[in-house]
């Protein structure tokens, strides 16, 4: 008998995984949270810019996935691509913006943002998440995979601090800092 109750337990448990996390990993795409917990903030882009006026960029997302996105076998994990999409290109433009960038619709110079991969591992203990954001300036023929690693004892919080560390990887890139204020 506790067999069987320790075997639906686990069941209920593994199913629990099976759910979409975009709401969730949305919710928790805070700027500012996100800095306070792990202590990694956004660069001031505008510092020693020489720019004539406000530096503009737009952001382009590049997702074509229409179904799930794979995240993990096991636990099984799935997000929907173009949510999760969405969610990071607004947490992208919420960065640039932090950064003293206007982000205009169209115009300005131009950001295509696209997921290399996105994946997490898991077990009993810690959760392991790792984003490949493959970030190009059309503009200057210039382009570059930004990776993010993260470790936490949460599937969500690890999922978004990777998004964070993959987007601060790039807004600390010296070629992407110097193309956007105008130093290149």
């Amino acid at each position: 008998m506790r067999i069987h109750i320790i075997l639906i337990a686990l069941a209920a448990i593994a199913c629990t995984s099976c759910a979409d996390f975009e709401t969730g990993i949305d919710k928790r795409l805070n700027l500012k949270s996100i800095n306070n917990q792990i202590g990694e903030t956004v660069p001031d882009l505008m510092v020693g810019a020489q720019c004539p006026g406000t530096q503009q960029v737009s952001v382009e997302f590049v997702e074509e996935g229409k179904g799930k996105r794979v995240l993990s076998s096991f636990p099984n994990i799935k997000v929907r691509s173009k949510d999760f999409a969405l969610s990071i290109e607004r947490y992208f433009t919420e960065a640039l913006e932090e950064a003293n960038v206007t982000v205009v619709p169209t115009g300005g110079k131009l950001i295509k943002v696209e997921i290399e991969d996105a994946s997490v591992s898991t077990g009993w203990g810690p959760v392991f998440a790792t984003t490949k954001l493959a970030v190009s300036f059309p503009d200057w023929n210039y382009s570059a995979i930004y990776t993010g690693d993260a470790t936490s004892g949460n599937i969500e919080k690890g999922i978004v601090w990777s998004i964070h560390k993959a987007i601060i990887a790039c807004l600390n890139d010296p070629k992407v800092q110097n193309h956007i204020r105008c130093i290149d």
